[in-house]
């Protein structure tokens, strides 16, 4: 496939400079998707779409202490797999799926999952429910009551 489209946050890299892309796009945006319920904020970062494109192809990947705090080193490390501009390194979708492992049962387990159920409610809260939102706007409604 080739051709420039899609949300500029979720957008790949090979996308965005029009080159020939295939299924490791969707791994990317699933990884924009991980990192933003896992630390309430986009991976890279614009005000603008161009702005948002320039920094997705510069791929400049980072974890802000303060963001990332409960999430473990392999969530980070499937995330720099999934979010790595270079398609032939960034995993497939089935090297995603086979880092999946059986869920841990321990405390520090427990207050991680409390995290990432927090931080996906405030994103979804933060992006969907927030006042004036185009989402919003375009089905004709106002702010929703959270």
């Amino acid at each position: 496939m080739s051709g420039l489209v899609g949300t500029p946050y979720y957008v790949a890299p090979e996308v965005v400079a029009w080159r020939e892309y295939g299924e490791k796009v969707d791994v990317w945006s699933a990884g924009v998707v991980l990192y933003m319920m896992l630390s309430g904020a986009v991976p890279f970062y614009g005000a603008t779409a161009p702005e948002i494109f320039e920094a997705v192809l510069r791929g400049n990947l980072r974890f802000p202490p303060r963001a990332f705090a409960g999430v473990s080193p392999e969530a980070k490390d499937l995330m720099r797999r999934m979010l790595c501009k270079d398609v032939s390194r960034r995993f497939s979708t089935e090297q995603v799926l086979s880092k999946q492992r059986s869920p841990d049962r321990s405390p520090e387990s427990k207050t991680a999952r409390r995290r990432l159920w927090s931080s996906s409610l405030t994103f979804v809260d933060r992006l969907v429910f927030s006042a004036g939102h185009p989402w919003i706007a375009s089905c004709g409604g106002d702010a929703v009551a959270g």
